[in-house]
């Protein structure tokens, strides 16, 4: 759908992952939905019937026409079917959250921007396999999306000048490849905790710069 420095916007579709295996699992979900509400609807009913033949044999018992064990024994049938109507209820709950997840998979074939940009890179073409996100395995990045109207440098401050060094403030970066070129930014944000760089006596702070002039 976009090809590599392409301009676009934030929600803008980039690509679509192949929707088979969700959409499949979706029917299932569906069917397990239904199933499980048919399951409910019978265990209800029988349920019902056995409180009222619990209620008349209770009667009857009042009255001295049934004996103590027939009526344990209903109360026991009634209990059952009660359980057996509570189970029924929490495998709908089951069934209805994997119908969620797998249509929540779905959305997630359908791949958009999170900002406005640049595509700046495209690591997935059509009829490669893309894979759960795992650093540094190949289909794991798909595309990425840069905001390149501004650019961050982020530079290390000696523990000795970091209390000088404030968010807010201006700065000016000089690059090690161009001597001769200054660049302008403000502090965009300062480490809380050192670094310690190797083969440094000292300490230092991470602190990222938003240039300006870039």
């Amino acid at each position: 759908l976009v090809e590599e420095g392409d301009q676009v916007t934030v929600d803008q579709l980039l690509m679509r992952l192949d929707p088979k295996a969700p959409l499949a699992a979706i029917e299932q979900s569906k069917a397990q939905v239904r199933q499980a509400r048919l399951t409910i609807e019978r265990r209800q009913v029988d349920f019902d019937a056995q409180t009222t033949k619990l209620k008349r044999f209770e009667a009857l018992k009042a009255q001295g026409m049934v004996d103590t064990n027939s009526l344990d024994d209903l109360i026991s049938a009634r209990n059952m079917a009660e359980v057996d109507l509570r189970t029924s209820r929490e495998q709908l709950s089951q069934a209805q959250a994997q119908l969620a997840q797998a249509e929540d998979q779905l959305a997630k074939t359908e791949i958009r921007s999170p900002l406005n940009g640049k595509v700046t890179a495209i690591y997935v073409k059509v009829g490669q396999t893309a894979v759960p996100s795992f650093s540094g395995i190949a289909g794991s990045t798909l595309v990425d999306v840069a905001d390149t109207t501004s650019i961050d440098a982020e530079i290390n401050v000696d523990e000795t000048d970091i209390a000088r060094v404030k968010v807010g403030a201006k700065a000016r970066v000089v690059p090690a490849a161009f001597p001769d070129k200054t660049l302008e930014g403000t502090v965009e944000q300062v480490a809380i905790a050192p670094r310690q760089q190797f083969g440094a006596q000292n300490k230092s702070y991470p602190v990222r710069i938003r240039l300006a002039n870039t």
